[in-house]
């Protein structure tokens, strides 16, 4: 069985990678237990680079708080979503690219679109948090 559930990464609320992935799991063994889920076998997560989340921290931690449960040894699968910001002066799109750079993680990025240079820009891709896939064995 595939489900596919959003998790809301907009509420402007900072999350740390544990409390990140103490979230997605809450959430992979409430929907386990609604299907009645014997077991977990595959969880597929989509996740913002502009979400500044280390992914294999991320990944880390959903197994780790997953054993002793039904999604003990599932497989965590982390595609990566790549950002871009809509400019509200000419409604470009442009793409962002996130560099391994620490400093971004410690202040707040400022985009430029790459039609018109300016900075009145939105993110509108790249801070999604979401469980993709829960496979389950009934």
């Amino acid at each position: 069985m595939f489900l596919k559930i959003r998790l809301d990464a907009t509420s402007g609320v900072q999350m740390h990678e544990i409390s990140v992935a103490q979230t997605i799991v809450n959430e992979i063994l409430a929907e386990a237990e609604r299907q009645s889920a014997a077991k977990v076998t595959r969880v597929v997560l989509e996740l913002g680079k502009l979400t500044m989340l280390n992914f294999d921290q991320v990944s880390f931690w959903v197994s780790a708080f997953l054993e002793g449960t039904v999604g003990e040894d599932a497989e965590i699968s982390i595609t990566p979503v790549d950002g871009s910001v809509e400019c509200r002066e000419c409604k470009a799109i442009s793409d962002v690219l996130v560099e391994d750079d620490p400093t971004l993680h410690y202040s707040v990025p400022q985009f430029t679109c790459e039609r018109c240079g300016s900075h009145n820009t939105f993110i509108c891709k790249g801070r999604e948090m979401v469980i993709k896939t829960i496979r389950i064995e009934r």
